[in-house]
Order: structure tokens, then C-alpha cells, then sequence
């Protein structure tokens, strides 16, 4: 995500980063170097001056060039300008009624189906809700047995009319959401995909918001739509009442830049982005999260927290000293068992991911490939890894379909994670022990 914008920051940052002196020449450079960056990113050209004008302005007013530590201020200074764009916090999507209303709006190929049946596992996972879901779709084929089939798959309830009538559909569906006999507390309604140039299409879907009241109606704009997806926010808010947008295929080539710029140039909150294809694939967007991700300097922190959160209670702090300082011991098996319980967090890809390898893209089988490695060793080896040997490794490598490489790399994790263990109840120890696990060149193939 943005990896090729933060590539970009990372070159620019780090001329200047311990500079002692800046002049003039410096600043001007670094600031020519940041317009273009964000112009190839796709960030829309007001968005882009916003930026570069906020910058100069707020570098003259703290005298940068006199600070102890002006590379470092003149960053935070671009740190915080970006944020700004983002919406500087995250916002929270309303569930505050009893049942509540999602209504999910996008254009054809927006990934707008996939994202319903994400966005009721989040619900469903982090929010303690119990969604359920139906597609009013009645113009693409097959577009209701899809939304059955992921559902299904994803362990989320669907609700499926023989109807061809929209509104029909929506009707029956508040009918059901409504009966108090049901324990549903959530309805989230996939429409048909629309462009907002055909009246006809939006004519429908704002008498199926007019019929439904929902209490949010989000937009599914593809990433990669760039600086266009400004033009589809605008038009589709001048129709209809828009609460918020969800990004998705942000895991993409796309360059990134529609994030930056949407907030601040339709005055929409982005709600959620999508960073996979998987079910569980859907994060809250948290502005400080995108801008460290960009900047470079991963908060590791709110990693945890994320975690934490969408684990249902699963505290990773005490899941980690529990064993360790009851027996004082940390063996592969203990080593193995805390990769299966961060398996269960909703994201796997993009929270643990960014653990190991501080906020780097992460291939989940890593995580699989290391498990295979620990089961295929005997109950001495798993206990005592300092016997495994050139021989062991040749078994182990054979009997897990993987190669030395492979062992070789996680027996180096797994040390480093003993040795981590240790110091768990020292200040700031979780913050250190997950900026120092580190799978990032791995070799995992």
C-alpha cells in the first residue's frame, strides 16, 4: 500500500534526515522533489499546492533553518500537511440505531460486492454486530448468487428474494431486519452497479435510499480510478445522500494518490479501504496509520492495538508472557501456537504482515510455510532447537516441502523472539519486540 510513494519519501528524507544546517537551496529542493512525487502518485493538482504552499509557510514560521534539528521538523512538518488531507482522524462508521441501514453504492467493477460481504465480517468480528446481507441487483447476471456464494464462504448471512422488482427486495429485506424475533442488528444492501451519468439508474437508488433510511450510504470507488474518482464522489454526493467511501484494491498497483486527495477535494470521509481479496481484507482507514505508512515510520503501537481489536479480547501482550513467565521456557511449540492465534486476526496480510516485517508488504505464506517446518520436526527438536543440525535440517527441509533457507530463517525468528520474551515487562517492551522481529528478506519461496 503506497509502497511506491513511501519509496519515493524515503529517498528524498534521507539527505536531510540529521542535517544539522538547511538553507533555502535545500528546502526549495526537497519541496520540488515532494510536488512531483505526489503529481506521479495521481494526487490531484489543487491537493498537490495545498500541500507544497502549507509547507513553505509553516517552515518559515517555525525558522527551521535555526532548529537543532531541521531535517527532522521540516518532515513532521510534511508529516502533519498530509495527514491534514487525509481528514486527520478516522471516521467511525454510525451504528448507533437498533437495526441498523447500510446502503452500498459504486460503479460496475468497483469491487462493490465483495466489499458488502467484507464490511459485514468486520461488523461481525470487530464490532460484535450480527449483519446480515442482500443484493438488490437485479440487472447483472448472477450478481445475487455471487453475493450468496461469499457470503456463505465468509460465514455471513444473506438473505435471497425470487423478486426482479429493487424495491420489492429492500422492502422485504426491512421487513425481515426489523422483526424483533431475529437477532440480525445489521442490514447491509448491494445495489447494482451504476454510473451516475444514467438518470434512469439513479432515479432507482434514490427511491431505494428514500424506502430504506439508511443510516449510512457508502461509496465503492476503486483505487485505481485516481484523480477521476474526485468527479465520481461529487456527482454521486449532488444525487444522493453520501455518509462515506470505501477505497478498495488499495493492495493494487494503483498509485495511491485518490486516498490523498479524496477527503480534502469532495469533503467525504474515507470509512475503510480494501487490501486483499480475502473476506477478512478490510481495514478502518486511520489517517496517522496511511501517513506513517507513506512517511515511512511505521507506528508499531497502533499495530498492536489493531490486533488486539479485532481478535475479540485475544490480549497479545499477556497471550505472549502467560507461558513464558509461568515456566520460563519459549519453545518452537509455544512459538507456533501464538502464529495460529494472530492467524485469527481479520487481516492477516496487512496487520501481522506489518509486525514482522514493519509495515513492508507480507506474503501470508510465510506464516504457513513456518508452521509446516515446526510440525514436521520431532517433540526433542521443537523443544530444543539447538540440535537441529545440518542433518536435522535436510529431514526437516524434506519432510516440509520447503528448503534449509527456509529453517534456517525461522530458527533466526525464533531466537530473536526468545530473546524478546525476556524483557516483555520492561517500559516499552511490546513496542521494541515488534520492531525487532523482522521476516523481511525471508526465505520463504
Amino acid at each position: 500500500m503506497f509502497s511506491n510513494l513511501s519509496e519515493r519519501f524515503k529517498k528524498i528524507f534521507s539527505p536531510i534526515y540529521e542535517r544539522g544546517r538547511l538553507t533555502d537551496y535545500n528546502i526549495d529542493s526537497v519541496l520540488r522533489e515532494i510536488k512531483i512525487a505526489l503529481f506521479e502518485s495521481d494526487v490531484s493538482l489543487p491537493v498537490v499546492k495545498k500541500i507544497i504552499e502549507e509547507v513553505k509557510t509553516k517552515s518559515l514560521e517555525k525558522r527551521i533553518k535555526k532548529s537543532l534539528s531541521p531535517g527532522k521538523d521540516l518532515i513532521s512538518i510534511i508529516k502533519n500537511e498530509i495527514k491534514m488531507r487525509l481528514g486527520e482522524k478516522n471516521t467511525k462508521l454510525n451504528l448507533s440505531a437498533k437495526k441498523s441501514i447500510i446502503l452500498m453504492l459504486g460503479i460496475q467493477g468497483s469491487g462493490k460486492t465483495t466489499t458488502t460481504v467484507k464490511l459485514a465480517k468486520m461488523l461481525k468480528i470487530s464490532r460484535n454486530k450480527n449483519p446480515i446481507v442482500v443484493s438488490c441487483d437485479t440487472y447483472r447476471a448472477g450478481a445475487r448468487e455471487q453475493l450468496y456464494k461469499f457470503s456463505k464462504s465468509s460465514e455471513i448471512s444473506c438473505l435471497s428474494y425470487d423478486c426482479e422488482n429493487p424495491i420489492e427486495i429492500v422492502k422485504r429485506s426491512l421487513n425481515f431486519i426489523q422483526n424483533n424475533k431475529n437477532k440480525h442488528d445489521v442490514l447491509i444492501i448491494d445495489t447494482a452497479g451504476r454510473m451516475h451519468t444514467n438518470s434512469i439508474m439513479m432515479e432507482e437508488i434514490i427511491a431505494i435510499q428514500d424506502h430504506s433510511l439508511p443510516i449510512e450510504t457508502l461509496l465503492v470507488i476503486d483505487s485505481m480510478m485516481g484523480q477521476n474518482a474526485i468527479n465520481m464522489i461529487n456527482s454521486f454526493s449532488s444525487k444522493i445522500r453520501l455518509t462515506g467511501v470505501i477505497l478498495s484494491k488499495i493492495d493494487s498497483d494503483s498509485r495511491g494518490g485518490a486516498a490523498l486527495s479524496i477527503t480534502d477535494m469532495s469533503k467525504k470521509p474515507i470509512k475503510f479501504i480494501g487490501t486483499g481479496e480475502t473476506s477478512n481484507s478490510l481495514e478502518e482507514f486511520c489517517p496517522e496509520q496511511i501517513v506513517n505508512n507513506i512517511i515511512g515510520t511505521m507506528d508499531i503501537g497502533n499495530i498492536v492495538q489493531q490486533v488486539e481489536k479485532n481478535t475479540r479480547g485475544f490480549n497479545l501482550k499477556s497471550s505472549l508472557q502467560s507461558r513464558t513467565m509461568k515456566t520460563q521456557t519459549f519453545t518452537l511449540d509455544d512459538f507456533k501456537n501464538y502464529l495460529i492465534k494472530m492467524q485469527k486476526v481479520g487481516n492477516i496480510a496487512s496487520l501481522i504482515g506489518k509486525i514482522f516485517t514493519n509495515g513492508q508488504k507480507f506474503d501470508e505464506q510465510i506464516l504457513l510455510d513456518m508452521k509446516i517446518i515446526i510440525n514436521s520436526m520431532t517433540l526433542e527438536e521443537r523443544h530444543n532447537p539447538s540440535i537441529i543440525k545440518s542433518s536435522r535440517k535436510k529431514r526437516i527441509a524434506y519432510g516440509s516441502g520447503t528448503s534449509i533457507q527456509s529453517i534456517n530463517h525461522l530458527l533466526k525468528t525464533f531466537v530473536q523472539s526468545k530473546k524478546m520474551m525476556k524483557s516483555l515487562n520492561k517500559k516499552g517492551a511490546m513496542s521494541s519486540i515488534m520492531k525487532r522481529i523482522n521476516l523481511g528478506k525471508h526465505g520463504f519461496k
